[in-house]
């Protein structure tokens, strides 16, 4: 029933409801408060009931309704967060036990690390590996394509790539690449869009002497941490008694 008429009516959700007329209220009497919605606009859904958000998953986002869901795209206007579920306490502790003993040794630690372009002292190639977020690789200004060679005294096994971004510049990297060194050339095994807080790449097993990283974007790119891990499996959590 809309305005009292028994009958099938279409409406534009955006303007029906009063959205703009409730924010101002709430901005009013709460300012403090966090309006979610698909379409923001303090925060919005990164994915869906699987746990899965979309690939890329860009950090900035316009809020409007685009076909039920917000635009998230590089150089839009507003930065996103994530909302949280609740889970089942045992899986959680699981799933902590697999993150811990997974990353808990990268193996990028024991390699040697080149990169095409460095900006100076404080930005070398040796700051994605300190363990510290608010150190990073940077280039020139003028170089917004860049690689980033480890190199191994002997071949590594690895299934996780973690590459992390520079977040107070920005999310700079458009493009990224992985290349591992085999039968004398870089062979390609991954490649995406976006990497952003954290872009974790997981796939079968891989040997390599040398593992090559490759990002690109519209500003020199600010490469916090790169890392190379071994997945472990954690044994079942007892259900308690």
């Amino acid at each position: 029933y809309y305005g009292g008429a028994r009958e099938t009516r279409r409406i534009d959700r955006g303007s029906y409801y009063g959205w703009g007329e409730i924010l101002r209220l709430v901005r009013e009497l709460q300012p403090g408060c966090v309006v979610f919605s698909d379409a923001g606009p303090d925060v919005r859904w990164l994915g869906n009931e699987r746990g899965i958000a979309g690939d890329p998953c860009w950090a900035t986002y316009t809020p409007q309704v685009r076909q039920g869901e917000s635009h998230a795209a590089p150089g839009t206007t507003r930065w996103q967060e994530g909302t949280g579920g609740h889970r089942d306490v045992q899986s959680l502790m699981g799933l902590r036990r697999v993150l811990d003993r997974t990353f808990a040794q990268n193996l990028v630690a024991d390699a040697k690390l080149t990169a095409s372009d460095e900006r100076g002292p404080a930005f070398v190639a040796e700051r994605v590996r300190d363990g510290d977020r608010d150190t990073y690789w940077c280039t020139s200004d003028a170089v917004t394509a860049a690689s980033l060679v480890a190199t191994f005294a002997r071949p590594v096994t690895f299934d996780v790539v973690d590459v992390r971004e520079y977040l107070p510049l920005g999310q700079r990297v458009e493009v990224w690449a992985l290349d591992r060194w085999r039968d004398g050339e870089w062979v390609e095994f991954a490649a995406g869009e976006a990497i952003g807080s954290r872009r974790l790449w997981r796939g079968e097993p891989l040997s390599a002497e040398r593992v090559r990283l490759r990002v690109a974007g519209p500003a020199c790119p600010a490469i916090s941490e790169f890392g190379l891990y071994r997945l472990q499996r954690a044994a079942p959590i007892a259900a308690p008694r």
